[in-house]
């Protein structure tokens, strides 16, 4: 790959950074993740990159590649069980092929015994994906309401609101009408439609806090 010699903290570095990429497209990243994962497309992998980020592609057209591949298919995978198993088995496979990955390039540097274990233990040292994707969202996930019903956390806005039916949207302004999906802002403490805050049912019921675009946009500002 390289004429100079690869250090074992610098491939550590460089695995961290493709860790990091897959638990945040599995987590804070999870709803935009799981919009790209289309079924009508053609079987992708999750990548996850050295520096932090992530993509969903198709592997490379090379046999053998010069890398191990990730597992082909995840966008199919999400039809076929519930978002949270579908979530974890990504991650799950995600710690192979970061294992896989971290190894095919020591092998490539020639890493002897000491540092191959060197690497290892540095790796093992940190959760895995699944284990950092199941931290995430062990805590209980953002509260959401049907049909003026809470559910979740039994919480209500700090507003004294005389009939919880009545809450109107912190987006729209419009009360509850039917069968329609909201959401609770942790930062603001008001109630959300989904669709007016581009949130859907799946994707809150996996999140540990919920806040609303404005009160993201006010923080960002800090």
């Amino acid at each position: 790959m390289a004429n100079r010699e690869l250090s074992v903290q610098e491939l550590f570095v460089h695995f961290k950074g493709r860790r990091a990429g897959i638990i945040r497209a599995l987590t804070t990243d999870a709803k935009v993740f799981y919009q790209q994962c289309n079924p009508e497309e053609e079987p992708m992998c999750l990548f996850g990159l050295p520096d932090g980020t992530w993509e969903l592609r198709l592997p490379k057209d090379m046999v053998p590649p010069d890398l191990p591949e990730p597992t082909l298919g995840v966008n199919y995978g999400k039809t076929e069980t519930s978002v949270d198993q579908w979530l974890r088995t990504v991650a799950a496979h995600s710690d192979s092929w970061l294992m896989a990955v971290a190894f095919s390039i020591a092998s490539n540097f020639h890493f002897g015994k000491k540092q191959r274990m060197a690497l290892f233990n540095k790796i093992n040292d940190l959760p895995t994906v699944l284990e950092a994707v199941k931290q995430f969202y062990q805590e209980c996930p953002a509260t959401s309401k049907s049909n003026g019903q809470t559910k979740s956390r039994e919480r209500k806005p700090q507003q004294a609101w005389e009939d919880e039916d009545n809450i109107p949207c912190g987006c729209c302004g419009l009360i509850c009408e039917g069968d329609e999906f909201w959401i609770f802002c942790d930062s603001c403490n008001r109630w959300y439609h989904g669709d007016c805050v581009d949130m859907t049912p799946d994707i809150a019921g996996l999140m540990k806090r919920y806040t609303c675009p404005n009160c993201s946009r006010k923080r960002a500002r800090v």
